[in-house]
């Protein structure tokens, strides 16, 4: 019988885990059957397509490559992004070709000793309670049922035309560009402090800025793991960094993101000599 802390639980948006605690190859595998699992039981008429992204913690990528091995091994294709990825580029990808979901690998904001999946459904948004129940139930069921996971080789599925890897992120950043006021960023001569948090916004936040015309200085920017031993959260202590640097530098703004750029954080100077959190992400 599966013990209480040895069971699969989802969240808000989706499975969190501790790396090699709880979340482990094999305790992905099982999500990634359960997830494969759900859109074959709930397919159209054509195969399912997903696409497969992560964020720059730890071995990110190669929790990717496991995901997408249980897809294909399923039958479902799988677009694995070469890079990381925002959450947000996931779900615009999603809509945008018109897939059956996206799975990203990513613990959010969350210390650099977790990591976890999320799971967005066809309409790009985090799946709902129902959805992840079913999947959670499905999961935990598997623990006990190793011989059910369904693998395929990379070469194999590549050959069967179930697995890409593609450079995605370009399209995303062309259409955010065209929603903002190119003059209006040139005539406030726009200066902004951006902290990615070592994580996935880094290419695509300061891209569109500086094709903006604004003129941006990064911290954090450096591929970092272990997140400077912080969490990557755009809130609290965790932006103490930028705060000063917003100060001290006479920045018009401070923009911040967590690990897979779906929080934010807005500082801007507020009072004479400060720098104040306009915006606090909801938990």
């Amino acid at each position: 019988m599966t013990s209480e802390k040895q069971r699969i639980k989802f969240g808000t948006s989706g499975w969190r885990g501790i790396l090699a605690e709880d979340f482990t190859f094999d305790r992905v595998r099982v999500v990634a059957q359960a997830i494969a699992d759900y859109l074959n039981q709930n397919r159209g008429d054509s195969p399912p397509q997903v696409i497969v992204g992560y964020d720059t913690r730890f071995l990110g990528k190669r929790f990717a490559e496991a995901v997408a091995s249980v897809l294909a091994g399923n039958g479902i294709a799988a677009i694995r992004s070469t890079d990381p990825v925002p959450t947000p580029v996931v779900s615009f990808e999603i809509l945008q070709r018109k897939l059956s979901g996206g799975i990203n690998v990513t613990a959010s904001h969350n210390p650099p000793e977790w990591n976890g999946l999320k799971f967005s459904p066809s309409w790009g948004g985090p799946a709902l309670p129902e959805t992840t129940r079913q999947i959670e139930e499905r999961a935990n069921a598997l623990l006990k049922e190793p011989n059910a996971i369904r693998t395929l080789a990379r070469a194999e599925a590549e050959k069967q035309g179930l697995w890409q890897d593609e450079r995605i992120g370009d399209v995303y950043r062309e259409k955010v560009s065209r929603l903002l006021d190119r003059s209006a960023f040139e005539q406030g001569k726009l200066r902004v402090a951006v902290d990615p948090f070592w994580g996935t916004s880094l290419g695509y936040l300061d891209r569109i800025l500086l094709g903006m015309g604004a003129t941006i200085d990064l911290i954090h920017d450096e591929r970092n793991p272990t997140f400077g031993g912080i969490r990557p959260d755009p809130e609290g202590e965790s932006l103490s960094e930028l705060i000063v640097k917003t100060r001290e530098g006479n920045y018009a703004l401070g923009l911040a993101t967590d690990c897979d750029a779906d929080r934010f954080g807005i500082l801007d100077r507020g009072r004479p000599g400060r720098a104040e959190l306009h915006y606090r992400p909801p938990r």
